[in-house]
């Protein structure tokens, strides 16, 4: 029988982690959904996907309910993965439930990554503690209860993986490049403040390889890194290559408008408003605390000189099933805790020049979002500073304990209560009655204004002038509608008019008529798309259609997975040679 690896977990600590996560949203299974800032939002997301999923759809770009029905090109924008794990549940989950089963999947993945993260690290019974204490951190559950902001509580799980590779003895560009996607495909203002974590740790760690070593070691690392983080690019390509091209032709600016602005959201800062500083006194305590206690455990680890801890290169892994390599414990604790220190000073307001001017950042608008990245540092030093020999009953106790406090008590002061409207079961109500929803005013194509645009429109209606709205009698039934956004229309004009159609154009929206594609320009205030219309019969369709950049998007992504699974098979054909060559070694010594 094949015997498990020391540092291989045991199947029974992936369940004492999920216990934890069940024990941390409990109180959402007894009191309900959470209403908090961003779950409608959310919601919306889930039931569009699964609605166009159902039509075919496999990668939607168009959200048609956003915008009162006339549709926005959030999931150009929004990374994929929230929303993909939010509408699968959708399908088998009911919507009362739905946020429950999102939060529960995100605080069990944040607990399997950190216990990966630690495994290699210390003792099987400290890393499992510290799992069920990052995955019900106080940040963690602030981000599920009072702000509901899903997909960034997800790209937490992928935190403690960044800082494994980026701390890793050898530099693995696989390893690397695995959760630099992730969070690119997760969301945005996480990937943006893991992405400046990295950069700071491994500027500590090129400092701490000059003293030490030789110049070509120190070109190894940068080159590592830099593969490694333009490899997970390339694997979020298909998402972020789109975005990027697309991105000047919606209003992104209003996502950093007076009030979501960093200089607006420092610790502690009073906006006069008493909502938002209520939101930013909390967040300020828990940024506070977590930070606090991740320099304490800094401060003390570097004072015990004859600390080491072992934490395995990918290389050796690769080469080895038994080989390890040794560093001191600085070449772990310095970076990480220099990182929080940084992360300390980005949330004050002495960081507002570097806030103005480096590039993306002001789109994190509030700072604590570091904590994201601070949060799984601080783990990491804890699971440091804590004593190898604990016992297992003392660890699994500990840590469920925990996470059954911590989820109360989060709940206690965080869970926002749900008013009739923002109930789940109501949204999904006016989902089916096709209702529609407020717009984005960041995924607002350039040239449309919100103000100008009304609700409970017709889908399309004929008129003499191009900004007119709907009259009595100028009703156009579509045909074969879905929320593809392919939109069909039969119909006469015995003068020059205009086809209005409740669709904001936008890049990717082609209109055929008659048969032969049309070039429209609509000039409407609203966004809405005006097509012209000669004298007599016509046959129009407005269908979306894949644009270059995704397209190129799709390929390059799919060459850099490509190149990842042949490494991954090479990488596993020379481990399983090594095996096998040192086995037949042993065999031959007498």
């Amino acid at each position: 029988m094949t015997k498990r690896h020391p540092r291989t977990p045991h199947p029974r600590a992936l369940l004492w982690i999920a216990a934890a996560a069940l024990l941390a949203i409990s109180p959402l299974l007894f009191s309900g959904a959470s209403c908090g800032h961003d779950l409608n939002f959310h919601l919306l997301n889930w039931m569009e996907i699964a609605s166009q999923w159902k039509h075919g759809i496999v990668r939607p770009f168009w959200c048609s309910h956003a915008a009162w029905n006339a549709g926005e090109p959030r999931f150009v924008f929004y990374p994929p993965l929230s929303w993909t794990l939010g509408a699968a549940l959708s399908l088998a989950v009911p919507v009362a439930a739905l946020p429950a089963a999102y939060v529960l999947i995100a605080m069990l993945l944040c607990g399997l990554s950190m216990h990966r993260c630690l495994r290699d690290l210390t003792s099987s019974h400290v890393a499992l503690l510290v799992s069920c204490i990052y995955l019900a951190n106080p940040y963690a559950l602030f981000t599920a209860f009072e702000r509901s902001a899903f997909a960034e509580l997800l790209a937490a799980a992928w935190m403690p993986l960044l800082l494994r590779a980026a701390l890793s003895d050898r530099i693995g560009i696989v390893r690397l490049a695995i959760p630099v996607a992730l969070l690119w495909l997760t969301n945005a203002p996480a990937a943006v403040a893991g992405s400046y974590a990295l950069l700071v740790v491994s500027a500590v760690r090129c400092v701490q390889i000059g003293q030490r070593e030789r110049w070509t070691r120190l070109m190894g690392f940068v080159g590592r890194i830099v593969s490694g983080y333009a490899l997970g690019l390339a694997c979020s390509a298909f998402f972020l290559l789109p975005a990027i091209v697309q991105r000047p032709l919606v209003q992104i600016q209003m996502a950093v408008i007076s009030g979501m602005r960093p200089a607006d959201n420092f610790l502690f800062t009073h906006s006069g408003q008493p909502d938002h500083d209520l939101v930013l006194q909390q967040a300020s305590l828990i940024a506070a605390g977590v930070l606090s206690v991740g320099l304490v455990c800094f401060a003390w680890l570097m004072l015990r000189r004859n600390h080491h801890v072992t934490w395995r290169s990918m290389h050796d892994c690769q080469m080895s099933s038994h080989t390890e390599a040794r560093s001191p414990a600085k070449a772990i604790t310095t970076p990480l805790g220099l990182l929080l220190l940084v992360i300390l000073f980005l949330l004050t307001p002495l960081s507002a020049f570097v806030w103005r001017h480096a590039p993306e950042l002001p789109f994190l608008q509030f700072p604590w979002r570091f904590l994201a990245v601070g949060a799984a540092a601080t783990a990491v030093l804890v699971a440091l500073l804590l004593p190898r020999q604990r016992s297992r009953s003392f660890s699994i106790t500990a840590g469920l304990l925990l996470a059954l406090l911590s989820g109360w008590w989060a709940h206690r002061l965080y869970a926002q209560p749900c008013d009739d409207e923002d109930a789940p079961a109501h949204q999904e109500a006016l989902f089916q009655d096709n209702a529609g929803a407020e717009p984005t005013d960041e995924y607002t194509p350039i040239a449309a204004d919100n103000d100008s645009l009304k609700s409970r429109l017709p889908e399309a209606w004929t008129v003499d002038a191009e900004d007119d709205g709907p009259s009595p009698g100028s009703k156009v039934p579509g045909i074969a509608s879905d929320p593809s956004g392919s939109y069909h229309f039969i119909l006469s004009s015995t003068h020059a008019a205009y086809l209005v159609v409740r669709l904001r154009q936008f890049y990717g929206w082609h209109v055929q008529m008659d048969g032969a594609m049309a070039s429209i320009h609509s000039q409407r205030n609203d966004g809405l798309l005006a097509i012209p219309l000669a004298p007599g019969p016509h046959r129009v369709t407005v269908l979306y259609r894949w644009t270059w950049d995704e397209l190129l998007g799709l390929l390059i992504s799919g060459t850099a997975i490509a190149a990842i699974l042949a490494f991954g098979a090479r990488s596993k054909r020379l481990m399983l040679r090594t095996q096998w060559r040192d086995r037949k070694n042993r065999r031959a010594i007498p």
